[in-house]
């Protein structure tokens, strides 16, 4: 679903950092079904239809959507969960297989957490000598910095469980 917005910076991260000539980046959404999966590229369909024609206000206004900052309870929110499953190949059918699963919502929340942690990790950068400049992505301008600051990112600070846990399979 987003793979529209990734693969732009997944590109430039590769060509910034210099990662590998010819690198080849795809996305793609499993759902426990066809079933589930049909429902799902239908619902998105015609989300996708409602908001192209101006629709989603009229249903907000009347009540049978949330209207804007009505999102779900901070309860439910840490209840959710989601997990990513990533395949890296390279040369000579070489593979690396990385499992990626955080607690809360992924889509407000933890885009939300994420692009905190790379504001802050630029501001801790500011002023430093030799630190890259320009158009950059994330990964290119903080690297390893950003990787540790997400391995220590909790919902609350007094929680003992990272909000994400990273697991090389």
């Amino acid at each position: 679903m987003m793979a529209g917005a990734n693969c732009p910076v997944v590109r430039r991260s590769n060509s910034l950092l210099n990662y590998r000539d010819g690198l080849v980046y795809a996305e793609s959404m499993a759902l426990r079904s066809r079933k589930a999966a049909l429902t799902n590229a239908a619902v998105l369909a015609a989300g996708a239809g409602l908001l192209k024609m101006g629709w989603l206000d009229a249903l907000r206004s009347r009540g049978y959507l949330p209207k804007a900052g009505e999102g779900p309870s901070v309860k439910r929110m840490r209840a959710a969960s989601y997990a990513y499953h990533f395949v890296g190949t390279g040369p000579a059918d070489k593979r690396t297989e990385l499992a990626w699963r955080g607690t809360g919502d992924p889509t407000g929340v933890h885009t939300s957490m994420f692009l905190v942690e790379t504001a802050l990790g630029l501001l801790e950068r500011r002023g430093e000598t030799g630190a890259p400049a320009g158009l950059l992505t994330p990964a290119a301008a903080l690297g390893e910095r950003l990787w540790a600051r997400l391995e220590d990112a909790r919902w609350e600070s007094g929680d003992a469980k990272p909000a994400v846990e990273v697991e090389f399979l």
